[in-house]
């Protein structure tokens, strides 16, 4: 468990850090020499690369896990309703978790096009 949640804390902060290069080269680029829409758009593709890289594979082997162990505690508890109604319950939250995962992409767009105007390149002023 402390090597997923060292690999997810690894992901956020590499995701973290390359919006962040990509903002101040976008920001520096003001002067003229650089398309800060390429810069935007490079961005854009190192969050959905990493998305693809590193969150949906993780993500969907620890959905299938718990879709196991909720599986095998409703198994194991079959005569004893108050743990099974316990179990289903932790298919709710796996649902939850799957549904967010599938939503990264949209999320990492809809936080995009917020910071962007919808414009393809930074607001700075």
């Amino acid at each position: 468990m402390k090597k997923v949640i060292a690999r997810i804390s690894a992901f956020l902060t590499s995701l973290y850090v390359s919006i962040q290069v990509g903002t101040i080269k976008a920001l520096a680029a003001q002067d003229g020499t650089t398309d800060i829409k390429a810069d935007v758009s490079s961005v854009t593709n190192n969050i959905e690369n990493s998305i693809k890289a590193v969150a949906m594979p993780i993500g969907g082997l620890l959905i299938f896990l718990s879709v196991v162990l909720v599986a095998t505690r409703i198994i194991v508890s079959h005569y004893n309703p108050n743990k099974r109604s316990e179990a289903l319950g932790g298919l709710m939250w796996v649902a939850l978790g799957s549904a967010i995962l599938g939503a990264s992409f949209l999320i990492a767009g809809w936080i995009i096009s917020v910071t962007t105007n919808g414009t393809g390149s930074l607001l700075t002023k």
